[in-house]
């Protein structure tokens, strides 16, 4: 069963998971008539959530097909990449998979640095064991150095 809830509902979850991860939210306006809100990560990378409650009721709908979505983008709101886009449904339990689903993009989003205006994630090698960046963007590659391993 969908779940409603109001947006102070909404933010006192998305606060407390943020405190839980070590990581500041903010509101960052209304977007498509939707409250919105960014995870920083760095001072070019962002998560941002999308919280399916409406501006004009302060609460998400009774039921429907808007679900929560969790994006990794850049400092001007653009998706790093496609593959980086999760939605929450609503159901019973959203509270407990919006926070997993967060955390596991933080995750990801400690493996990636700047590259071409967009990102490049960390990978490890199968054949040699080591590590080198790809960019999201544009598919360079190159031989991480000792520092970036780090």
């Amino acid at each position: 069963m969908t779940e409603s809830f109001t947006r102070l509902e909404f933010e006192n979850v998305l606060s407390e998971i943020a405190k839980d991860l070590g990581v500041i939210v903010e509101y960052y306006g209304v977007v498509d008539f939707e409250y919105q809100y960014r995870l920083r990560v760095r001072d070019w990378l962002w998560i941002r959530v999308r919280s399916s409650v409406l501006s004009d009721t302060r609460r998400a709908a009774d039921c429907g097909t808007n679900s929560i979505r969790v994006t990794l983008v850049d400092v001007d709101d653009e998706p790093i990449a496609n593959k980086l886009r999760h939605h929450v449904t609503r159901v019973t339990g959203w509270q407990t998979r919006l926070k997993r689903i967060v955390a596991d993009t933080l995750a990801f989003a400690g493996d990636i640095r700047a590259c071409c205006g967009q990102a490049e994630r960390k990978y490890k090698a199968r054949s040699n064991g080591r590590w080198f960046l790809k960019c999201l963007e544009c598919g360079r590659f190159r031989w991480a150095s000792e520092e970036e391993v780090k």
